[in-house]
């Protein structure tokens, strides 16, 4: 059983003003389909971003730590030529296991009451932690089964995914001050 299965970056979380800038970001990825990814699952809508999405947002400083942590890209089918990307989705997430992220970085954008994201047993029959993260900024665990519950209106996220290291390495450097502080 894992311990944590994700933890808060207070450093990252936007304020009304930071959410909006990139939410307009997202819409202007939605209205011209810029970096729009076919590939991804019918409730989901990917649109793959650059760092410099997140510009006049953080500091530098902070956005060559994402860009750090988030190197690295898969060999899958949904063809990314990023880490980074706007993620829309609405009703219920069932109960999955990403294949081939090790971690992500989410920072939430619309819909702050219905980021409910669940965590289940490895047998997947029972819930072992909820976490509902309104609009504050988490690693999350993504190896192990996780859902999300309904939602009749739709989550707008922007997600950094971490390909290259382990949950637990990037927990144990942000507790020791290595990153975000």
């Amino acid at each position: 059983m894992h311990e944590d299965y994700y933890f808060h970056i207070p450093e990252l979380d936007l304020n009304e003003q930071q959410r909006a800038i990139l939410y307009k970001r997202y819409l202007v990825s939605k209205i011209t389909h810029k970096g729009y990814n076919k590939h991804t699952y019918e409730y989901l809508k990917t649109f793959h971003t650059d760092i410099d999405i997140l510009k006049e947002i953080y500091s530098k400083k902070i956005l060559d730590q994402i860009e750090k942590l988030c190197e690295g890209l898969p060999n899958d089918k949904f063809n990314r030529s990023t880490s980074y990307e706007f993620l829309k989705t609405e009703g219920k997430v069932e109960i999955h296991r990403d294949p081939v992220r090790l971690a992500v970085l989410v920072i939430p954008l619309l819909n702050k009451d219905n980021n409910k994201l669940e965590f289940w047993n490895e047998e997947q029959t029972e819930i072992v932690d909820k976490l509902e993260y309104g609009t504050k900024t988490y690693i999350m665990r993504t190896r192990v089964p996780h859902s999300v519950s309904t939602s009749k209106k739709p989550r707008v996220f922007w997600q950094g995914s971490i390909f290259t290291r382990d949950f637990d390495e990037i927990q144990k450097d942000y507790l020791q001050g290595k990153i975000f502080q």
